[in-house]
């Protein structure tokens, strides 16, 4: 997986796992010294080094996957679909009934010990060596006020990363996370499948709250 990095302004925070830490950089907090981070915020982090996302090979993975039913999301028909993964997070991903790309994610989480909902949308969708990418994303806390918008000059796919990007300077680390990659995590730097395009809704049919 690359490193998640924001920017904005004259610094960039950056969140990454090496297999057995993950730590970040919070410029935007008044800090710039890499830390490990607290296990609640280390179990997203890890979640995003999936770069499959939980859908692909779910069960390999330990998830359980839902299909609710069908709703909205920006104006459009989207199946919606209730994974748990195998830490036990659950999700909501909205997934266009026409192209069959991701364009909603509804994550419940836990955040300094409190219960919060976080809401993402996925816009922009533009093909890279086969594979739709999302060039703009749009997230918010529910319930709280502010927004993150990212956009996405370029993308590039399957460049090589030296792994001692993601060694944390000093080499502390914090107690693991619980891992829920399907195994290989940030260890085995993966690459995108262009299959990711056409995700597993092909595998599904619309049975409400039947678990796939």
């Amino acid at each position: 997986m690359a490193p998640r990095r924001g920017v904005g302004r004259d610094a960039r925070c950056r969140f990454r796992p090496d297999g057995h830490t993950a730590w970040g950089i919070s410029p935007f907090q008044g800090d710039a010294t890499p830390r490990p981070l607290e296990p609640e915020n280390a179990r997203n982090v890890i979640a995003a080094a999936d770069l499959d996302g939980p859908l692909v090979n779910y069960q390999a993975k330990g998830n359980r996957v839902t299909l609710v039913g069908v709703d909205t999301a920006d104006g459009r028909p989207a199946y919606v679909l209730h994974v748990v993964r195998r830490d036990s997070t659950e999700d909501r991903y909205y997934i266009d009934t026409t192209s069959a790309l991701q364009v909603r994610w509804e994550g419940h989480r836990m955040q300094n010990g409190v219960p919060v909902v976080f809401d993402t949308y996925f816009r922009d969708y533009r093909r890279v060596s086969g594979v739709m990418v999302a060039f703009r994303t749009d997230s918010e806390t529910r319930g709280r006020p502010g927004a993150t918008h990212i956009l996405f000059d370029s993308v590039a796919i399957n460049v090589p990363i030296d792994r001692s990007r993601f060694v944390m300077p000093g080499g502390s680390r914090w107690p693991a996370a619980s891992r829920n990659d399907g195994g290989d995590g940030a260890e085995g730097i993966r690459t995108l499948d262009p299959r990711l395009a056409k995700p597993v809704l092909s595998q599904l049919s619309y049975r409400p709250d039947n678990q796939v």
